[in-house]
């Protein structure tokens, strides 16, 4: 039980989450430079400004499904339609 406080210490949390999100972040610049290589420096810039995992991980899985480049071009940016 010692533990516990050290897990639930808001720095701790906040430096896991941090973590998280770096991970989370090149997962989606590894799929969309995988499959959509021409949208890599795109992706990358996108992504830098996010750092909820949540979205991350949403985005993640969008760019796994993503039948064709338009569609990741339009998760990225929604305003180029």
């Amino acid at each position: 039980m010692p533990d516990s406080w050290w897990d639930e210490s808001p720095i701790i949390q906040h430096e896991r989450a941090v973590g998280e999100a770096k991970v989370l972040r090149e997962m989606v610049v590894d799929v969309v430079r995988l499959r959509f290589p021409a949208l890599t420096e795109l992706v990358k810039k996108k992504v830098t400004w996010v750092d909820k995992p949540e979205v991350l991980k949403k985005l993640h899985e969008q760019a796994v499904l993503a039948p064709d480049e338009a569609s990741i071009r339009q998760l990225l940016d929604p305003t180029t339609s």
